[in-house]
């Protein structure tokens, strides 16, 4: 029992906190939340404000890393897509294409 009290007092030594437990409910919902940001964050649902706007195509979003994450993806690397060349595995068809573009070329 002697090593168990020392142990906590020297972790009380070196500065570690207790857990604390600070919940938050929403009011409107009955949600629990772990702290209050986290209920301000919540809180923007039911509001349904979206106060984080892109800078490029005024699209808004409730949270800020969801505002980054589209720049990221929808803005930055934005990269010009190669032309998709068609497989046709059907001999026939591709006999009618040719036919089909040989009376246009000849009207």
């Amino acid at each position: 029992r002697k090593t168990k009290l020392r142990r906590k007092e020297d972790s009380k030594k070196r500065g570690r906190k207790g857990k604390t437990t600070t919940r938050r409910i929403c009011e409107l919902c009955s949600k629990i939340l772990s702290n209050r940001k986290g209920l301000e964050r919540h809180m923007l649902i039911h509001t349904g404000e979206k106060p984080f706007p892109c800078d490029i195509c005024a699209k808004l979003f409730r949270r800020k890393d969801n505002c980054v994450r589209h720049k990221k993806t929808a803005h930055l690397f934005k990269k010009p897509r190669k032309p998709r060349r068609r497989r046709l595995n059907n001999p026939s068809a591709i006999l009618k294409n040719e036919k089909r573009d040989d009376a246009v070329n000849t009207k």
